[in-house]
């Protein structure tokens, strides 16, 4: 292993969430953290398929923060703060920062997003809905599943629980055994030039 890029291996891709008009966001496990990377909606390709940037915003997340976006999420999924208006911020390294943000939007429903910025740059991304017909008191009435928010939910849980982590911190270690076999010399030069 080269070890200049002792480092290189230690993000894990977990998955892509798609906001059509507004970005996609790549989730992946980076070192013990939750690596999130917002890259813009550009168009809709000839094909019909959304094209998204190549330049993005990431950063990552750490257990506590994944918490409390998770409390949050699972709190609107479940009917909680489902019709409350939400506005929170995550200060995140690099002077980056997350926004959960819920709102009436201009149907009148409320709608999720959650936004980055760093920079004076920012990137929404947009939490996909689907509606459902149920029949309550004998009448057929409309309901929000919180799709989007929902699935974005499951990996925050995931990643608090472990799950999936293991494999990821398996490489980690990996990467760690084959840092501890290479000579001094080197190992003090690469910890000098990481930032």
């Amino acid at each position: 292993m080269d070890n200049n890029n002792i480092y290189s291996r230690q993000s894990t891709f977990i998955r892509n969430l798609y906001s059509i008009g507004f970005s996609s966001m790549r989730l992946s496990f980076y070192k013990y953290n939750l690596s999130l990377l917002f890259l813009p909606y550009i168009t809709k390709g000839s094909n019909g398929m959304s094209v998204y940037g190549k330049k993005g915003i990431m950063t990552t997340i750490n257990w506590d923060q994944a918490a409390a976006i998770y409390i949050v999420a699972n709190d609107i999924i479940n009917g909680k703060r489902a019709a409350q208006e939400i506005s929170m911020t995550i200060p995140c390294a690099g002077g980056t920062s997350l926004a959960l943000e819920r709102t009436h939007g201009q149907t009148g429903q409320m709608e999720t997003f959650l936004s980055i910025n760093k920079n004076n740059e920012s990137i929404t991304f947009k939490f996909n809905i689907i509606e459902v017909q149920v029949k309550e008191n004998n009448q057929m009435v409309v309901k929000v599943i919180e799709a989007g928010l929902g699935a974005f939910a499951k990996i925050l849980e995931g990643y608090l629980e472990g799950i999936n982590a293991n494999a990821h911190l398996d490489k980690f270690g990996d990467d760690l055994e084959e840092y501890q076999k290479s000579d001094q010399q080197e190992k003090e030069q690469q910890l000098f030039n990481y930032k």
